[in-house]
């Protein structure tokens, strides 16, 4: 009898929020908080006024330097992620083919 309650083929990694695409998303937005907080940014006001409490349009919010600031700490995170996984890549295509030599 195995100590494990999971359906038969089932792994832990397939359960949502065990995957691995799960853990790089939570990842994502731990270091997102720590980012923007560590540039101390904990909120914004809008420089117009919204319609409502519950609605923004998005040409308001690109003209608010805080909101600008916090897509471009994202773009930055997304670009740093794509360059790390980019040179991983090539460094183990560069390992295959010195392990052909």
């Amino acid at each position: 009898m195995s100590g494990s309650n999971l359906p038969p083929g089932v792994s832990e990694h397939m359960i949502p929020g065990n995957r691995p695409e799960d853990l790089r998303e939570e990842a994502f937005w731990d270091q997102f908080g720590t980012r923007l907080t560590g540039a101390n940014i904990n909120g914004f006001a809008l420089d117009k006024p919204a319609r409502s409490a519950n609605y923004v349009e998005l040409d308001d919010l690109w003209d608010n330097p805080t909101f600008v600031e916090i897509i471009q700490i994202a773009r930055d995170m997304g670009y740093e992620c794509g360059f790390d996984e980019g040179r991983a890549e090539e460094q183990m295509a560069q390992a295959m083919e010195h392990s052909d030599d």
